[in-house]
């Protein structure tokens, strides 16, 4: 067995946001098809890590009942509010990704 380095599994982490941000939005918004095709290519070490950024994105300072408030009685959401989720979620991966790249390009040029 094969150990993972630290820096390997942090990158394999940050490569695993969108896959996460995008599994959430298909959760919620009962899309099974979307959730299937996110997860179907992943092997054992993404699965593990995925689940480790699905568990930091999760507030910690919310009750259990709070959190899943919004499987309790919920219809699903209609066509319109899903892509008005899906492009807040895409206008908030590339603010993401854009401020990843500013910090990469200012700590290049800080060394």
């Amino acid at each position: 067995m094969s150990l993972v380095t630290a820096p390997a599994l942090d990158a394999l982490a940050e490569s695993l946001i969108p896959t996460a941000a995008r599994l959430v939005v298909a959760v919620h918004d009962d899309d099974q098809a979307d959730a299937h095709d996110a997860l179907g290519r992943l092997g054992v070490l993404d699965l593990r890590a995925l689940c480790v950024v699905l568990a930091a994105m999760v507030p910690d300072d919310e009750s259990l009942s709070s959190l899943l408030a919004w499987t309790r009685g919920v219809a699903p959401i209609s066509e319109r509010q899903a892509a008005a989720n899906r492009a807040r979620l895409e206008a908030t991966m590339a603010a993401h990704a854009r401020d990843r790249r500013v910090s990469r390009t200012a700590l290049r040029e800080a060394s």
